[in-house]
């Protein structure tokens, strides 16, 4: 049953097929052997005619009929010729076109007066020209229309390039603005990066400032104690009223004198004793308190956290 349904939609398909082409291409095949076949009974009808009539010989007569069978179907060819020239450029064809297509029609209507002239019994067979006639004007309007065709095939290839090329073009512009967009952004991370660090380090400067100006404050109290214990012996208890009065100012100020080191080896903890009036074993609780408590870094770097700029302001 299954072979027998594949087969029967085989053959339909093939018939189909036939059919379809047989009509697609029929009427142009019709067309083009109009000019060939519809001179041919006047090419007959001379052959025999002009050797009783005119009393032509057999050579005579057969170039006679062949010259009205291939006279018009040679004429109306390069008129086709022109025909399609002109639809190229219209400038160079304009004049060869009329002219081809003047010497046909004036080769039809000679022939239509032979044949009518000489065909004296059957005059009807002068008409059959104006069938070549016919048959050169529907292949001029079939190559016009596929000329028609053709044209606005490569039209619409133009069209499908340019849209192609505009694509292309707006993806690399796509492509540029993307790349500066992300380059921008990346230029202004920098700089905002770049701003933050300097504002820590002018902060930084700042707060080393103000203790340079505290030590130097200092220094010269020291130096104004120092002249008057000379003459007073009680110099060592003025000096202990130096010292700072509580645990955490003095932190803040060893804070303060920490941030214009370097590094750890350049803090003097005997001295800073001495200034604070305590020991330097003191200073150093103070440093582990404050390293301790994340207002000082010792671990890759010796510089004050943000805790630690906060609280000497």
């Amino acid at each position: 049953m299954e072979a027998i349904k594949n087969f029967y939609g085989r053959l339909i398909d093939l018939i189909g097929f036939i059919v379809g082409h047989t009509s697609d291409h029929g009427a142009d095949i019709a067309i083009r052997a109009l000019p060939i076949l519809s001179p041919m009974p006047n090419a007959i009808s001379m052959f025999y005619v002009s050797q009783t009539a005119l009393g032509f010989g057999f050579w005579q007569a057969l170039g006679f009929a062949l010259a009205v069978e291939f006279a018009l179907f040679g004429l109306f060819e390069v008129a086709l010729m022109m025909f399609d020239g002109i639809q190229t450029d219209m400038r160079r064809y304009h004049y060869p076109f009329w002219l081809a297509v003047g010497v046909a029609v004036v080769v039809m209507v000679l022939i239509i007066v032979v044949v009518a002239l000489l065909e004296t019994s059957h005059r009807i067979l002068a008409v059959l020209p104006l069938f070549s006639a016919a048959g050169a004007v529907a292949l001029a309007l079939r190559r016009w229309h596929a000329r028609n065709m053709v044209t606005r095939a490569n039209a619409l290839s133009d069209l499908e390039l340019v849209v192609e090329r505009l694509e292309a073009e707006l993806a690399d512009e796509q492509e540029r603005s993307n790349l500066f967009e992300r380059s921008a952004k990346h230029e202004v991370e920098r700089l905002t990066q770049a701003l933050g660090e300097r504002e820590i380090a002018v902060k930084g400067l700042t707060v080393e400032v103000d203790g340079l100006h505290r030590q130097i404050e200092l220094l010269t109290q020291q130096l104004d104690k120092a002249a008057t214990s000379v003459f007073d012996p009680h110099s060592t208890q003025e000096k202990q009223s130096l010292a700072v009065s509580s645990t955490q100012g003095r932190r803040i100020e060893i804070l303060r004198h920490l941030t214009q080191t370097k590094k750890k080896a350049d803090v003097n903890f005997v001295e800073l004793g001495r200034t604070f009036g305590t020991s330097d074993t003191t200073i150093r609780k103070d440093l582990d308190w404050l390293i301790k408590n994340e207002y000082w870094e010792n671990h890759g770097e010796w510089k004050p956290t943000q805790a630690g700029l906060n609280m000497i302001g």
